[in-house]
């Protein structure tokens, strides 16, 4: 079991635009969220991106490669310190943090975002793994521009 080269794979589909790649990350009943380090803290249930299964995963990535409109980018997703937690049968709990920069037309790099996720991991024969809950955590109050792909 290398859960450290499954986040690998995870952060490279996205780094490399695989968006239609993205969903089968996932169980078919997954939970996965973006949320604020601050609302998370207060309980507070407001999440940036929220998601109940892999079926809405997948019509965001074909929205995301067909039809939504924004600035084209390029997307640099780095994680890292990465961490099991515990493992109990075919489910592991994992950690890591991570950092996301996107490149605009214009050039320029900004960081996006950084923060720690925590996560529940299926494991299936072979060791396959798939994230069953996948809570992102990002640090600031608020998120430069847009998030516009998932983390």
């Amino acid at each position: 079991m290398d859960v450290a080269a499954f986040y690998a794979g995870y952060s490279a589909a996205l780094s490399d635009n695989r968006i239609e790649d993205w969903p089968a990350f996932f169980t078919e009943d997954c939970r996965y969220e973006v949320i604020s380090r601050a609302n998370r803290e207060r309980g507070l249930p407001l999440a940036t991106m929220r998601y109940h299964s892999r079926g809405a995963l997948t019509d965001r990535a074909a929205a995301l490669a067909n039809s939504l409109v924004f600035a084209p980018r390029a997307i640099a997703h780095l994680v890292g310190s990465v961490l099991v937690l515990e493992r109990s049968g075919a489910r592991c709990a994992a950690r890591s943090s991570f950092a996301v920069y996107q490149t605009l037309a214009d050039g320029d790099s900004h960081l996006l975002m950084a923060g720690r996720t925590f996560d529940q991991i299926q494991i299936g024969a072979g060791d396959v793994m798939q994230f069953a809950q996948r809570t992102v955590v990002y640090d600031s109050e608020r998120i430069p521009g847009a998030l516009v792909y998932p983390v």
